[in-house]
């Protein structure tokens, strides 16, 4: 991250959950992001810095299989919690998704993971 210092970067809106991720992952690496622009969701700015607009940084999950743009993998890793909420009891096939992704969640799509060679 400390190498992408200089860049400008596509940001989010405040109220954006990413907005905090993306300002703790830089001031972590010494520096203040410069903001470009903002969006609210993180596939604008997947489309913001594909124009060329700025650096982004999204969930993997939200980089479509078609994005002809380059992708790194910040080191260290950016890490964010997920929460699961229901509003009753779950059901038998709710609750063994909700052990399953405690457990081993897959972060990261497999074409992401090709892409980069991991």
């Amino acid at each position: 991250m400390a190498d992408l210092a200089e860049h400008e970067w596509v940001h989010f809106i405040p109220q954006s959950g990413l907005s905090g991720i993306l300002n703790r992952a830089c001031g972590e690496a010494g520096f203040e992001p410069r903001v470009a622009v903002r969006t609210e969701q993180s596939p604008s700015a997947i489309n913001l810095a594909l124009a060329g607009l700025g650096l982004a940084l999204v969930p993997g999950n939200n980089i479509p299989r078609q994005f002809e743009g380059t992708v790194l993998r910040p080191d260290p890793p950016v890490r964010r919690p997920l929460s699961v909420y229901t509003r009753v009891r779950p059901d038998p096939i709710t609750a063994a998704f909700v052990e399953a992704i405690a457990d081993r969640t897959l972060v990261t799509p497999p074409h992401i993971v090709h892409r980069l060679g991991l």
